[in-house]
C-alpha cells in the first residue's frame, strides 16, 4: 500500500504544501465524509465546506492543515534531520511568500501542541481535513504515530467509522 499524497513513503505528504495538494486533501476529506455520511443516513457536507471559495478561508484551512501535518511529524518526539531535509527540499520547489516561509519555520520550531491543532478545527469539515492532513503526513505504523492519530481523532470528536473511512481513502494499492 502507498499513501495517496505522501507518494509512497516518508513523513511529509509531498503535495500537501501546494494549493493543488490542499485541494487534494480537501477532496480526500470530502470523499471520506460523504461516503461515511451516506452510510449513516446523515446529511452530507454543504457546498464549499471542504474547499472554501474565498482567499482568507483558504489561507486559514491551509495554515490549519500545514500545522496539523507538522504536529503529526512531531508525534514521535522530534522531526529528524532527514525528515527536515526532505521537507526543505520539497519546499524549495514551491514559490512561497516570505510570510508563508516564516509561518512554516515558526511551526517547525514550536513544540508539539495538539491543543492548537484541535482549536483550528472550527467545523466538523475542517476537523476531518485536519485529521486527513495528519494521516498523510506520517508513517502510521509507528506506535507513537498510531497513538497520536487516535488521540487526535478523539479530541476532534470524529466518529470511529469516519476515521476508518479516512484511512481507507488515504491508502491505495501500490
Amino acid at each position: 500500500r502507498r499513501r495517496v499524497l505522501a507518494g509512497g513513503a516518508g513523513k511529509f505528504g509531498r503535495q500537501a504544501a501546494t494549493l493543488g495538494g490542499l485541494a487534494a486533501l480537501g477532496t480526500l476529506a470530502y470523499n471520506a465524509y460523504q461516503k461515511h455520511q451516506g452510510q449513516s443516513g446523515a446529511d452530507t457536507a454543504p457546498e464549499g465546506a471542504f474547499l472554501p471559495g474565498n482567499a482568507s478561508d483558504r489561507e486559514a484551512v491551509g495554515k490549519a492543515t500545514i500545522r496539523a501535518m507538522i504536529s503529526a511529524m512531531k508525534a514521535d518526539g522530534q522531526i529528524e534531520a532527514a525528515e527536515k531535509a526532505k521537507l526543505f527540499d520539497h519546499l524549495a520547489k514551491i514559490d512561497l511568500s516570505d510570510a508563508e516561509k516564516a509561518f512554516l519555520f515558526d511551526e517547525l520550531s514550536k513544540p508539539l501542541d495538539i491543543h492548537q491543532v484541535v482549536a483550528d478545527a472550527t467545523s466538523t469539515e475542517l476537523a476531518v481535513e485536519i485529521y486527513a492532513a495528519s494521516l498523510v503526513a506520517i508513517n502510521t505504523q509507528g506506535p507513537a504515530e498510531k497513538a497520536y492519530l487516535a488521540d487526535l481523532a478523539t479530541r476532534l470528536k470524529l466518529d470511529p467509522g469516519l476515521v476508518t473511512r479516512l484511512h481507507d481513502e488515504a491508502l491505495v494499492p501500490a
